[in-house]
């Protein structure tokens, strides 16, 4: 498990918040870019998650876990929207070679993965959310038409 905790017991909110975590974590170490890249590694102290391993993303999965856990989908939606605009920003702020186009159009890429998005895995949340669907789709065709 990547995910530490000292609690001798749990309650139930508790147990759930770690599966999703887990789950949202396991989802997140398979996208990394290349297997040199470290997995996550978080804590737990029975409220909130901390990274004690940086990998891939690290800061956006803790984000991510924590706004899961509330369940408030339009400010998770916000989130989301708002890490994909802050890809396109750093994007746009830099040189715009072809390799920072790769590096956009990859992370991109994974984190609509991440978010079931064209995925093999299912975001656990949203499913019965009509809406997020289109976000992700409103997502993809932005991120295509600035790349093209």
């Amino acid at each position: 498990m990547s995910i530490t905790h000292n609690l001798e017991t749990l309650t139930d909110k508790q147990k759930s918040d770690l599966e999703l975590a887990q789950t949202l974590l396991d989802n997140l170490n398979s996208l990394k870019p290349a297997p040199n890249y470290r997995n996550n590694s978080l804590s737990y102290d029975g409220e909130k998650f901390k990274t004690i391993r940086f990998g891939f993303f690290h800061k956006f999965l803790v984000q991510d876990i924590h706004l899961a856990i509330q369940g408030d989908y339009q400010k998770h939606k916000d989130f989301i929207l708002d890490a994909f605009q802050r890809e396109v920003d750093d994007y746009l702020n830099r040189n715009k070679t072809e390799m920072d186009l790769e590096q956009l159009k990859d992370n991109a890429s994974r984190l609509l993965k991440y978010y079931g998005f064209n995925s093999y895995f299912d975001y656990p949340l949203y499913s019965d959310e009509s809406n997020f669907k289109k976000v992700l789709d409103n997502i993809n065709n932005s991120i295509n038409s600035l790349i093209k």
